[in-house]
């Protein structure tokens, strides 16, 4: 089995299970900091349903991956693309799985469009959107899927009051001071009473997107953002000032 699999074992025999008991669910939100995770586990998800394991084998002719366009956007057109996917009768499968891989990416029509899909889907249709944050996407279209959580979540865990006043205040903050706000974070190690440059940026961005997410719909180009350069700063030797200024010229 796939390593990024390993720690996700069970959920997979879970959604065998359902699968068997005919009790699997129309869409998933596979969500967390793990992508490696996610990606693999609807992979293998695919694969058994085709192939009867979780060790994909040659094509998978009934599972369609969606992600975003030459300009970085999943749009309308694509959604309508996986809804004829959908509604095709399955061949070599009892389902028809359309995965879309970075919810960040959807454009509101295409968000629109999808939501349409969840309100009839075809009986042998099976959707994963995969996520970041499912706070991202539309409240109507969480409460059609379930959530299936890959990782740590530290996103999505209890904050440290001095980071959730430091969002807040960075919020509040004109440009030239969010960005001596910005050197602060990432030069005074008192700042956030994180010692770590990555643990200080990291606290910071989780607590934006937690005050996003209060009016998400409104802020919704706000929180793609910020979720992207979350997961953009966890790569290696990124230029960390230049992605908060980004985030600081767009608010």
């Amino acid at each position: 089995m796939n390593k990024a699999l390993a720690p996700y074992k069970p959920l997979l025999e879970d959604l065998k299970r359902a699968h068997g008991n005919g009790r699997l669910a129309h869409g998933y939100i596979f969500f967390g900091e793990d992508a490696a995770g996610r990606r693999a586990a609807a992979e293998a998800l695919a694969a058994f349903l085709e192939h009867g394991t979780f060790t994909a084998e040659g094509v998978l002719s009934e599972r369609l991956l969606v992600g975003p366009d030459a300009e970085g956007t999943i749009g309308i057109d694509a959604v309508r693309r996986a809804q004829e996917f959908l509604w095709q009768t399955p061949q070599a499968s009892s389902r028809r799985l359309v995965v879309f891989d970075a919810a960040e990416e959807f454009s509101d029509q295409a968000e629109h469009a999808l939501l349409k899909i969840t309100e009839e889907p075809p009986a042998h249709g099976l959707i994963i959107i995969q996520a970041h944050d499912p706070g991202i996407l539309l409240p109507t279209i969480q409460s059609r899927f379930q959530k299936l959580h890959f990782g740590k979540g530290e996103a999505f865990a209890a904050l440290p009051k001095e980071a959730e006043a430091y969002a807040k205040k960075f919020l509040e903050t004109a440009p030239r001071g969010r960005s001596q706000m910005i050197r602060e974070l990432l030069d005074d190690d008192s700042v956030l009473l994180a010692p770590d440059k990555d643990a200080r940026v990291r606290l910071l961005l989780s607590a934006l997107m937690r005050e996003l997410r209060v009016n998400a719909k409104k802020n919704a180009p706000l929180l793609r953002l910020v979720l992207q350069k979350y997961a953009l700063l966890g790569q290696y030797n990124v230029n960390k000032r230049l992605q908060l200024e980004v985030i600081n010229q767009a608010l």
